[in-house]
């Protein structure tokens, strides 16, 4: 199982009047979470300088960036419209999206030495899901207004891009070693074949 799991809680009746207006109802939660990334860009980078001698992150700054991320998991989801109700200005309590993060014992010091080069084919596939996520989120966005429901389909779509986005966000911020897989939660990886004694 993948060490990053997005879980969505769809609620299909949605309100028409939130929905609306809810790109300028996030504007508040964009610029708290564009100030909390600054912060956790360099706090970040401290913790790249920090696993290279050491290979662990330290406890403190983890737990900051891994609360970005889960309050970031939040805004995105609101303003993709994945979740309805208006997200807390943090990461913990209860709301129709959650972020979980496993974290590693110990880091591997090569992969985070080259982690941004690593990362190249993850941040284009990124990109490229942000894109759908915005055209079919606009889809959802006049769905709701006209209809007050939220299908399945479409928020199960949005959950997906960004399920693979926050997975990428854990593998650049440092939280997880894990490459972004498109590993749908509670996925298995398949057993191992036994090799035949040579």
């Amino acid at each position: 199982m993948h060490p990053v799991q997005l879980d969505v809680e769809n609620v299909e009746r949605r309100s028409r009047l939130t929905t609306f207006f809810r790109w300028i109802l996030a504007i508040p939660h964009l610029i708290f979470a564009a100030l909390w990334g600054i912060v956790a860009g360099v706090v970040v980078l401290i913790a790249w300088f920090a696993i290279l001698f050491t290979a662990r992150f330290p406890t403190g700054m983890y737990n900051l960036v891994e609360s970005y991320a889960k309050y970031y998991a939040r805004v995105i989801s609101y303003y993709h419209l994945v979740s309805d109700p208006f997200p807390p200005f943090s990461g913990d309590g209860p709301y129709a999206v959650s972020l979980r993060v496993e974290q590693p014992e110990r880091h591997n010091r090569l992969t985070t030495f080259f982690r941004m080069i690593l990362a190249i084919p993850a941040i284009i596939i990124t990109y490229l899901l942000n894109i759908a996520m915005g055209a079919v989120g606009f889809i959802l966005w006049l769905v709701i207004v006209f209809t007050g429901k939220a299908p399945d389909g479409l928020v199960n779509f949005q959950a997906m891009c960004l399920r693979y986005t926050m997975r990428y966000f854990a593998y650049v911020l440092l939280l997880v070693d894990r490459y972004p897989s498109f590993e749908e939660p509670g996925a298995e990886a398949p057993p191992q074949q036994a090799q035949p004694a040579v």
